[in-house]
């Protein structure tokens, strides 16, 4: 435990990277979702940063024994992960947007229904 408290706090400088991008990639996200009406279009932030991820990742495999190679190869599983989150925020967003438009259509229903 120990151990796995002072390689965090070594490379913190790292760590930190993944929450900030994590949180632009969502936000980026959520901004794309309330722009633009199309569903597919807020997927493409996400898929764009996993394509890039995952041809580093490529070329990290490639040169895995370099010490470039390392740093490339944890620069695309942060890309990679960050890929998945904001697909998953989109998700998200989707589904609370057919939430919040079954909601309103039912309530406009209920209305026209006491008239």
């Amino acid at each position: 435990m120990a151990g796995l408290i002072t390689l965090v706090a070594n490379n913190i400088s790292k760590l930190i990277v993944l929450p900030i991008l994590s949180l632009v990639i969502i936000g980026l996200t959520y901004f794309i979702s309330k722009n633009n009406d199309d569903k597919i279009v807020k997927f493409y932030p996400s898929f764009i940063i996993g394509i890039v991820g995952l041809a580093i990742g490529i070329i990290a495999f490639v040169n895995l024994t370099t010490a470039i190679g390392l740093n490339l190869a944890w620069i695309g599983v942060i890309l990679l992960s960050n890929a998945f989150i904001g697909i998953f925020a989109a998700i998200i967003i989707d589904l609370v947007n057919g939430v919040k438009d079954d909601s309103n259509q039912q309530k406009k229903v209920k209305k026209n229904a006491k008239k």
